[in-house]
């Protein structure tokens, strides 16, 4: 297993995450 794919999904999850919060913020 690539240490970076791991890296990639934890980065997209921190972003999606980052979306959400935003949006129900409004």
């Amino acid at each position: 297993k690539s240490n970076l794919f791991r890296k990639l999904l934890e980065d997209l999850n921190e972003y999606l995450f980052s979306i959400q919060v935003h949006h129900y913020d409004v």
